[in-house]
């Protein structure tokens, strides 16, 4: 794996924006009712954008911190290929 370029930037972006929709969908009807818990539900969604955000303006290493800084039960639901990615991108030399 290799520095992200635009386009995986780009491609990587979309896919953890449409994971905080998803995410947020089934948050929001898993705990209809429970105040609290959809109040983190939607904060990890904002987070899920915020990161999202990051890595479509190709900000990478701003990107991995601010994902790596989210609560671990989220932080663990990031598709494995963007969170590989950003690693990767961040960390080249543990390349394997």
């Amino acid at each position: 794996m290799t520095k992200l370029d635009k386009f995986q930037c780009q491609h990587h972006a979309k896919k953890l924006r449409e994971y905080a929709k998803s995410y947020l969908a089934d948050g929001l009807r898993r705990w209809q009712g429970e105040a609290e818990m959809i109040s983190m539900v939607r904060g990890d969604a904002k987070d899920f954008r915020e990161v999202a955000k990051l890595l479509r303006a190709g900000k990478v290493k701003e990107a991995f911190s601010r994902a790596d800084s989210m609560d671990t039960a989220p932080r663990e639901q990031i598709p494995d290929d963007v969170w590989n990615a950003m690693h990767y991108h961040v960390y080249p030399q543990e390349n394997y």
